[in-house]
């Protein structure tokens, strides 16, 4: 055994619960995904998920509810990795679309070039630095708060 000690975290995203996807998606919300929410709310212990699990079986989401729906993406991306004993956790980017897309919508300085399929059979949106970047300022300060 060695006295080395270093800091642990997670690299990548995780992937959205199926719940998540669906409901920004515009997709009906099927009892398998509610119970899904259930069984990884118990998982992760999150004892008040019944907002959650209420709100995907309403039916029609409203802009609220898909706000709530993303919070509580956030909350069991964050859940988990605290649970595996991460040191450094983050929600897995539950709220952004792809890692590039995120950066470049909050950017001035690129255009948008259409979609790209990527291996796992997922479209993204693709852009191209026409000018030089730049940004007004922090674009993630409400993503750091809600953490």
């Amino acid at each position: 055994m060695t006295d080395v000690t270093f800091e642990t975290r997670e690299i990548g995203s995780l992937a959205k619960p199926p719940w998540r996807v669906k409901a920004f998606a515009g997709r009906p919300i099927e009892e398998d995904d509610v119970a899904e929410a259930e069984r990884w709310g118990r998982t992760l212990e999150l004892d008040d998920r019944d907002e959650l699990v209420e709100t995907l079986r309403r039916g029609e989401l409203g802009k609220e509810d898909l706000r709530l729906i993303d919070d509580w993406s956030s909350r069991y991306g964050l859940a988990l990795l605290e649970r595996a004993g991460l040191d450094v956790v983050y929600d897995g980017e539950q709220r952004r679309t792809e890692m590039y897309d995120h950066v470049i919508r909050h950017a001035r300085g690129f255009e948008q070039r259409g979609t790209v399929r990527s291996f796992d059979n997922k479209y993204y949106s693709k852009a191209a630095c026409v000018e030089e970047p730049s940004i007004d300022g922090p674009y993630d300060v409400d993503e750091y708060r809600f953490l």
